[in-house]
């Protein structure tokens, strides 16, 4: 998990720069187009988990909410496994 993490925070790194001081092609066009595809899919991974965690009766803080935005999954796995195992399992 921490791995994951930290190749996402090393992507997040590489398009931040990648904006103000461009890399050679094909690099370039390809982190331009992951950039908005990897927030829309964050994005939406957020509403839905957010909607889940709220029916299970633990809603995701503001601070989660980034988190998933900036990490994905990875930081739903963490999650995850805060929650009982009864709200789990039952599904």
């Amino acid at each position: 998990m921490k791995a994951g993490k930290f190749i996402i925070g090393l992507f997040w790194l590489g398009s931040i720069r990648n904006l103000f001081i461009p890399f050679a092609q094909p690099l370039y066009s390809v982190l331009l187009w992951l950039l908005p595809l990897v927030l829309l899919v964050h994005g939406l991974e957020q509403w839905f988990f957010g909607r889940r965690f709220q029916a299970l009766g633990s809603p995701l803080s503001v601070k989660d909410r980034l988190l998933i935005i900036v990490f994905g999954g990875f930081h739903l796995m963490t999650l995850m496994k805060r929650l009982p195992d009864v709200a789990v399992s039952d599904e």
